[in-house]
């Protein structure tokens, strides 16, 4: 376990699924997944907006010499959910985790956030009037007391992110797809991800 100190009340820790189950082995886990391509899209798109790469996509994403996907590049290799959640499972049942579709969140944030508040055991406290739609960014922000301004997701999300093109993302959806089968089944739940 690695925790460092900075000026936040708390110390900021980057621990492993063990060490967290056994700190906590009864926690219960609210977990956001989305569609890989647009993951590995939005990452990048990250990645730029905080000035920590120049090249483009395909430049991380295609073996410029042999032309395949480069598999193991962290844009795409963090987007296999499959790897992650099955050594969660290792340490926490499935019953202790919250599964859900960043689509569902985006559409329906205020049913979301009351199934989060459910399932965390919380009292419900989040109704619509204080979930309010952000036009210029086109995300739902919260609003928690009206004298307050409203609280949303930093200015890196939300933001445009460039279509691939339709080799690179149907390369992408084929390389996923195996391990989405695999994530569906271990889940529970299928999410109808493009293959």
């Amino acid at each position: 376990m690695t925790c460092t100190f900075s000026d936040k009340p708390e110390p900021t820790c980057n621990l492993d699924c063990r060490s967290i189950a056994c700190i906590a082995w009864g926690m219960y886990i609210a977990y956001c997944f989305c569609f890989q391509v647009a993951r590995t899209v939005s990452q990048f798109e990250m990645e730029v907006a905080k000035n920590r790469t120049k090249r483009p996509i395909e430049a991380h994403l295609v073996n410029q010499a042999s032309r395949k996907l480069k598999t193991d590049d962290d844009l795409i290799k963090y987007s296999v959910y499959y790897r992650y959640m099955k050594h969660w499972l290792k340490y926490f049942p499935l019953q202790q985790f919250l599964i859900i579709d960043n689509q569902d969140l985006i559409k329906d944030p205020l049913g979301v956030t009351t199934r989060v508040e459910k399932f965390l055991g919380l009292q419900h406290k989040i109704n619509a009037e204080k979930i309010v739609y952000d036009h210029q960014r086109g995300f739902y922000c919260m609003k928690l007391h009206p004298e307050t301004s409203r609280i949303c997701m930093a200015r890196v999300k939300g933001r445009y992110h460039p279509s691939l093109g339709p080799t690179l993302e149907k390369e992408l959806r084929e390389y996923f797809a195996p391990f989405n089968r695999k994530f569906y089944k271990l889940v529970g739940r299928d999410f109808g991800w493009p293959e």
